[in-house]
């Protein structure tokens, strides 16, 4: 197995033309739109999935909140082997561009070293993580720096980190992203792009056979609050980034990005 770090930092460029943002609740249905978690109702063990896809997860040892600190709806994880699970449906099966978009704050201090904030539970094809650099990648960071968000994942018998080389969560409330349109992976913190990394492979789930997983599991500990997940398979333009962490929504066809490539220096 050949592992590979990616570790340079990158500022990107992008400009967009402004477009009318909608509420939410008025947006059209987005077909690339795969996972759509707001916990707005209470049914047990079951997180309702509002695209068409239909990949409702099972909630394992947390608990759905009516309300928390001016959210509606919010998934508190935090115990031992506390998650949930998306399940492994064929609409989650794909290669090429995504991206991932959550509302999120940790409520506690991490207990272990890595703990999963969303991938399969195979645990060697694709996950985010939250947990310590220095651990993962000791050739490129110190002990000081601990704490950071780190993009794994494998393609054929390749496998890439691409780490954030700083965590960016807390106990506040945020909207992060991260947008793969390949060969770029973007981060973005309450809309603003702030890491531009490049990929020298692509991204592949279309063979995995495990379960897609939000939270820590395998005996770690994620403790966090989550208002919202978003899973799409194409890549979200800045202007649609920056609109969801305001809370509304710009339709795919009316998001018209002009943009000078992120890499146009290479």
């Amino acid at each position: 197995m050949q592992l590979t770090c990616i570790g340079l930092v990158v500022s990107g460029l992008v400009l967009w033309a402004a477009s009318p943002a909608t509420r939410a609740a008025d947006a059209p249905p987005d077909p690339s739109l795969i996972l759509h978690y707001t916990f707005d109702q209470d049914l047990g063990d079951r997180a309702k999935d509002l695209n068409p896809h239909g990949n409702d997860g099972k909630i394992v040892n947390a608990k759905v909140l009516e309300e928390l600190d001016g959210r509606q709806g919010v998934l508190s994880l935090g115990d031992k082997e506390s998650f949930l699970d998306c399940g492994n449906s064929d609409s989650l099966k794909f290669s090429g561009d995504m991206s991932l978009e959550m509302r999120v704050r940790l409520h506690q201090s991490r207990k272990n070293g890595n703990t999963i904030l969303f991938g399969d539970t195979s645990r060697n094809r694709f996950f985010l993580t939250v947990g310590k650099a220095a651990w993962q990648l000791p050739e490129v960071f110190t002990e000081a720096e601990t704490d950071t968000l780190l993009l794994w994942y494998r393609n054929g018998h390749e496998t890439m980190i691409l780490p954030l080389n700083r965590n960016v969560l807390s106990e506040q409330w945020s909207h992060f992203a991260v947008v793969v349109e390949y060969p770029r992976c973007r981060f973005y913190h309450n809309g603003e792009l702030i890491r531009d990394a490049y990929m020298p492979i692509p991204t592949a789930l279309e063979t995995q056979s495990s379960s897609k997983r939000i939270g820590g599991g395998r005996s770690q500990t994620l403790p966090m609050d989550l208002d919202e997940f978003r899973m799409y398979r194409r890549a979200l333009t800045t202007e649609e980034v920056v609109a969801h962490a305001r809370g509304e929504e710009v339709p795919p066809d009316r998001a018209e990005e002009l943009a000078v490539e992120p890499h146009w220096y290479d």
